[in-house]
């Protein structure tokens, strides 16, 4: 991997069976598994376990975020395969994947399937506290804690056994601690079967409850570089910057863990202790696999993380990461552009919707990354903004070839034209005189009147832009995109007062217009598009949850073959990318519906906020490969119940009006339906919502 031309992670080779079956055949097939035990509640709680499960497990399978066949996954299945040297039939039935998720986290499934986050391998120091993971998830699979815990659970909610008498905390607080018992199973043997039975080091795990204690910190407390965003000619005010920032909270890790799945860090520390004394360090190694390949892959998920914080909307994160990263690999094109483009939706989300949502209070954040997010708090919209074309034009000038630079360095000039109303009369092409040159704007203002301050402070941030973008004005295109955006802004003033009076034969011909486009439908002129796998739920009150899960992937399969049928009614071309259809072979098929899926979420997430996407060209290549840059994604929601509201009018009419009693008894009794369709259609090359119905 070119780490100064870094590309996420996709994954390749065959794919495995996991990701080909429907959740029914998996639930049919682990049925006929089953072995019956016990009273006939506790079976019907187990059949009832493996459907929830096998249903709700493939919507993480099919999220899009899972990787196989890749160098994190390949390598996670090396070290697990030297714990599992002596247990080759158990070594076949687990399988390991890698959940692209910045939480650091793992994840043991009833079936055998394991997830290790990109999150949990940028944070862990070395192979043996992978190893430790790995141990303890598989223990959580030979020991059958998910479905136990899942009919201790129904036993309490039924008060079945020794939960007859207890409460409804009562049951609550036992559910929690039966879970907090299979924690210490997993903590026991991970260290005294897996590890102890191979030659990984038990020394080098002493610190592993420290990477799980402080996971939620970025994988290193390095201070922000203040001079990071300075121009040659501008440098940010000191006083955007806190001078000390927020300690890491190392509190005691005994806290009460009544309420809580897990048992605290420090009752687990204690038993790791006392487990790891009893097992000799001799001739014990940290590394088993390969030591390069550990810091290879924790290299890889750091990566990782800088588009994922930016897919999640954490761009304060995403900077800092990146910012950690680029020590490392300085000219990294992929670093410097995950910074360009987080800058980018700052000022987006500064200049329209609540800074919040893609910049944390820095109050709530502890170490030395607190700076930079008081920073992106603190700093102005129009400061930021300029600040952002300056960083973006100067990487777009070193990467002409990229398309989300292209995008995103004309965006930003339009943002900064019609929010601020600048042109380039507004800006400076020539450098200040020496002793105005690379001044710090922190000074403080004298004056007691209020308005005098509103103006004093306005006049300051007009003194200090005027020379911010003196680097990049030499560039025709940015003047260019200055100048197209400045008559787009014009235009749209003098349309805004200038609004067009209809007459009244027009307003007749609009409304019959109307009605005929309502009835005949709406016509785009467009021959192809792509359609992301539909989302199809049904929430039938009235039958089994069984009849509604498997009833519901039925549904979505007839859903999707009618679509097809549809778009050959009208002469589409319909590039359906179908998870239901998946073979051994479609590793493409399931690396773009990875790519739409992470593209059509973000743009909804950030709901009326437009801005291009950060994956623009993952996507972009994804639509070249289907020849057209149209991308449909749909989905229903139907729910099926009885309105009881009706029985009361079987009731009343019986009394007063017994000649209607037979029509409201059918409406007591037949079920009724609530129907939701929704369609929205993507043009990528615009970055426009076409259609949404």
């Amino acid at each position: 991997q070119d780490f100064n031309h870094y590309t996420p992670m996709k994954s390749s080779g065959k794919v495995p069976e996991d990701l080909r079956k429907t959740s029914y055949q998996k639930y049919v097939e682990d049925i006929k598994k089953l072995e019956y035990g016990g009273s006939n509640f506790e079976w019907e709680a187990k059949k009832k376990f493996l459907l929830q499960s096998r249903f709700y497990n493939d919507l993480i399978l099919h999220s899009g975020r899972i990787l196989f066949n890749d160098p994190m996954t390949n390598y996670i299945n090396k070290v697990a395969a030297v714990l599992l040297k002596d247990e080759p039939e158990l070594q076949n039935k687990v399988r390991f994947y890698t959940l692209k998720s910045t939480v650091a986290n793992a994840y043991s499934m009833d079936n055998g399937i394991i997830l290790i986050t990109t999150g949990l391998l940028a944070q862990l120091e070395n192979e043996s506290q992978l190893a430790y993971i790995i141990g303890h998830e598989i223990t959580h699979f030979v020991k059958k804690h998910a479905i136990n815990q899942f009919l201790e659970d129904k036993k309490m909610e039924k008060g079945k056994d020794s939960y007859n008498d207890f409460s409804y905390n009562e049951k609550i607080i036992a559910s929690l601690s039966y879970s907090k018992e299979d924690e210490f199973e997993a903590d026991k043997e991970s260290v005294t079967k897996y590890i102890a039975n191979s030659k990984y080091s038990v020394k080098a795990l002493e610190s592993v409850f420290d990477v799980l204690q402080f996971s939620y910190l970025p994988f290193d407390d390095v201070t922000f570089d203040t001079t990071f965003f300075n121009t040659k000619y501008w440098s940010m005010p000191s006083d955007y910057w806190i001078a000390e920032t927020k300690k890491v909270a190392v509190k005691e890790d005994d806290e009460d863990d009544l309420t809580s799945t897990h048992p605290n860090i420090k009752r687990r520390r204690l038993m790791m202790d006392d487990y790891v004394k009893k097992i000799s360090e001799d001739n014990r190694q940290t590394y088993l696999v390969s030591e390069s390949e550990f810091h290879k892959i924790q290299k890889i998920a750091r990566y990782e993380l800088s588009q994922l914080y930016l897919l999640d909307l954490n761009y304060g994160s995403a900077i800092y990461n990146s910012f950690l990263l680029l020590r490392e690999n300085p000219e990294s094109h992929y670093l410097k552009s995950t910074i360009a483009y987080a800058l980018y939706g700052i000022s987006k989300y500064k200049n329209g919707k609540n800074i919040t949502t893609v910049v944390r209070a820095p109050g709530k954040i502890e170490g030395k990354s607190q700076a930079l997010f008081h920073m992106l708090r603190k700093i102005k919209g129009e400061e930021l903004n300029l600040l952002t074309i300056n960083y973006v034009w100067k990487l777009y000038a070193q990467y002409p070839n990229d398309p989300l630079l292209q995008k995103i360095s004309k965006d930003i000039v339009k943002e900064m034209v019609f929010k601020y109303k600048t042109s380039l009369d507004d800006f400076s092409t020539t450098a200040p005189k020496a002793e105005t040159a690379v001044k710090d704007t922190a000074k403080t203002e004298t004056g007691n009147k209020k308005y005098d301050k509103i103006r004093k402070d306005k006049k300051k941030v007009k003194e200090t832009t005027t020379y911010m973008l003196v680097e990049v004005l030499d560039n025709n295109q940015l003047k260019l995109a200055f100048d197209e955006s400045f008559d787009d802004f014009k235009s749209k003033k003098y349309n805004d007062n200038n609004e067009e009076e209809f007459t009244a034969e027009q307003i007749k011909a609009k409304k019959k217009k109307d009605k005929y486009l309502a009835s005949h439908g709406y016509s785009l002129g467009i021959d192809t598009i792509i359609a992301l796998d539909p989302f199809f739920s049904e929430w039938n009150l009235i039958r089994k949850e069984s009849e509604r899960l498997i009833g519901g992937e039925n549904k979505k399969i007839k859903f999707t073959s009618q679509m097809k049928e549809n778009a050959a009614h009208v002469n589409l071309s319909l590039q359906l990318l179908d998870s239901k259809s998946v073979t051994e072979d479609d590793v493409d098929l399931i690396n773009d519906m990875g790519t739409i899926r992470d593209w059509i979420n973000e743009s909804l997430d950030r709901e009326d906020v437009e801005m291009i996407n950060c994956n623009y060209n993952e996507l972009k290549e994804v639509c070249a490969r289907y020849n057209t840059h149209y991308v449909y994604f749909n989905g229903m929601r139907t729910i099926k119940y009885r309105d009881n509201d009706y029985l009361w009018y079987v009731a009343y009419t019986l009394c007063c009006f017994p000649i209607l009693t037979p029509y409201y008894v059918y409406k007591a009794i037949a079920p009724a339906y609530l129907t939701q369709y929704y369609g929205i259609l993507f043009d990528v090359d615009a970055n426009k919502t076409l259609k949404t119905r």
